[in-house]
């Protein structure tokens, strides 16, 4: 370990995270130099890398429970220590999109969300370096525990949301911020999520959950039953509810605590309602909740048409190289509507294509009988 965190490390990793800042790499130099100097340093520092990228048992888990950074290393640790942690994966993380085999997509968006992770509390937030918090987001990444699919990120969770019990067939649903959480977006992102997640995480058919302040029944109340959060919040089953003024507070306000709700800056109209909550000291929880599934009805309707009739109204040949043997949006453009999707197998690899997996689906388009 003594050797793997040094200076030329800090230089490779800043390297392949795009980070050009010079401040920021003397920081690291100097929290490097800090932890070469100190054994008993080391070997906390040691201690939590091995927690982060090589253990088994997801103890990582416990971490998140940790606020401040003297808890892991004492009174005398540098600030950036959790910068240098989150850099010192970067090997790892090559490694892993080899393994994983991760498309050219998921390699740009895995190292600018870990980017993200080590800047954003410096630069937004204005911080004196990153918080464990976004420490363990970036590693999760590191460890290609989660891949983002369009507007949504999707997390294999080794323990089911709702009960805490083992399980091996649970997605956890991640919204990142900054874009607004538009009902289609978010529907298109579930639906092609379904075959990437069968691509890298090998699990066909999964139960999706959530634990968000978005999934708030309290704050569902409060909302216009069109907006998107609502809309969002409508697509699962909330069966639980947990304290959710920490998500509130630094997911809608940016800040981790405050003294005095008063005091916080509201120019949203969501801001402005949550502030209004906290003054009257409403309780504001975050939900966990599990994606509703289609309908069992749904799932049995007829196509709109006899797929092979639909086929030769497209006239559309293979091309060789994409993913799809016909337009999908023909349905769409004819009216009809999708009600189901799933993964299916190449039977006739070779033959009918390069491809092993593929997406397929089923559209219904309701006919009103001739008088």
């Amino acid at each position: 370990m003594k050797n793997l965190i040094t200076r030329t490390m800090i230089d490779n990793a800043l390297k392949f995270y795009s980070i050009l800042d010079n401040e920021y790499k003397m920081k690291c130099y100097k929290c490097v130099d800090e932890i070469q100097e100190n054994k008993d340093y080391q070997e906390k520092v040691n201690d939590i890398y091995n927690l982060l990228y090589r253990d088994k048992n997801d103890r990582i888990r416990e971490l998140w429970n940790i606020k401040n950074i003297s808890e892991l290393f004492g009174d005398y640790s540098n600030s950036f220590i959790t910068n240098v942690l989150l850099l010192s994966g970067h090997d790892i993380h090559k490694d892993n999109m080899k393994k994983y085999a991760l498309d050219e997509k998921q390699v740009i968006i895995h190292k600018h969300r870990v980017r993200e992770a080590l800047v954003n509390d410096i630069k937004i937030r204005g911080y004196d370096g990153i918080r464990i918090s976004q420490m363990l987001w970036g590693v999760y990444f590191i460890n290609i525990r989660i891949i983002e699919v369009g507007r949504l990120q999707y997390e294999f969770v080794k323990f089911n949301p709702l009960n805490e019990e083992e399980s091996k067939k649970c997605i956890k649903i991640h919204i990142p911020n900054g874009k607004k959480l538009l009902d289609q977006e978010v529907k298109e992102s579930i639906i092609k999520s379904k075959s990437e997640i069968l691509k890298y995480f090998g699990l066909e058919n999964p139960d999706y959950y959530c634990s968000s302040w978005l999934l708030s029944p309290s704050i569902n109340r409060i909302l216009d039953k069109n907006s998107n959060i609502v809309k969002f919040y409508n697509m699962f089953n909330v069966i639980k509810e947990k304290d959710g003024l920490d998500d509130i507070l630094d997911f809608v306000f940016n800040v981790t605590e405050c003294n005095d709700y008063k005091e916080l800056k509201a120019s949203t109209s969501l801001q402005i309602k949550l502030k209004e909550m906290l003054i009257k000291k409403e309780e504001i929880t975050k939900g966990v909740g599990i994606l509703k599934k289609l309908s069992e009805e749904n799932k049995h309707k007829m196509t709109c048409f006899d797929m092979k009739q639909a086929v030769e109204l497209l006239g559309n040949e293979w091309n060789l190289g994409k993913r799809e043997s016909c337009d999908y949006s023909f349905y769409e453009k004819c009216g009809c509507k999708k009600v189901y999707e799933t993964i299916v197998k190449n039977r006739e690899y070779g033959i009918l294509g390069d491809i092993q997996i593929d997406k397929a689906y089923i559209y219904e388009k309701k006919l009103r009988r001739m008088k």
